[in-house]
């Protein structure tokens, strides 16, 4: 909160009224961070700075008395109540996602098909929200598709070839053939 107070002045003029008005400042989260998990994303951000205060003048008894009552309402007008996240899809139609306001600073957005999420966060205070912070996007993963074998394990006459595919695009199988957990170092199957 800032009080602006004025008065004019001119030489042989008696000097105009003084003239006041309050600015109110209601400043946004800093530093949002986000972080992608298969399935959820964790936001991360700093609470707003703090008011700078500037003490007045205390011109009269009837002065103070009035600003004590200022100072009561300007507590009133920039108490944090919380936070509201907003995600978009496309990064164009932001909508907020939290039911009730967010009192820390980090907020869990779960249940999410994989793919790309932009964010903002605004600081919500009695006299209203902040403008929103910076956006940050995060990108979500899921959990890829265990391979599928065909034809079925079992007991065969002859040879055959196995066939391994994945439901996930894109995904690259690994195998063994000696009973041990396949990793990233293992073949990459290519072919039966």
């Amino acid at each position: 909160h800032t009080e602006v107070r004025a008065r004019a002045f001119k030489d042989n003029w008696i000097e105009s009224e003084i003239v006041e008005r309050d600015y109110y400042i209601l400043f946004a989260p800093q530093n949002l961070e986000g972080e992608g998990y298969p399935g959820y994303a964790v936001l991360n951000w700093e609470a707003p700075s703090t008011f700078e205060l500037i003490m007045r003048d205390e011109l009269s008894a009837r002065a103070t008395t009035r600003r004590s009552n200022d100072r009561a309402a300007q507590r009133s007008v920039r108490n944090l109540l919380g936070y509201n996240i907003y995600r978009s899809i496309n990064g164009d139609d932001f909508e907020v996602i939290n039911d009730e306001p967010v009192t820390e600073t980090t907020y869990q957005d779960e249940d999410l098909n994989p793919g790309t999420y932009a964010y903002y966060i605004r600081a919500i205070y009695e006299a209203g929200d902040s403008q929103p912070t910076e956006t940050v996007t995060v990108s979500v993963g899921g959990y890829v598709a265990a391979p599928i074998f065909d034809p079925e394990p079992g007991t065969y006459d002859e040879e055959i070839y196995v066939t391994l595919t994945s439901l996930t695009p894109d995904a690259v199988i690994y195998y063994t053939l000696d009973g041990s957990d396949p990793d990233t170092s293992s073949p990459i199957y290519s072919e039966p």
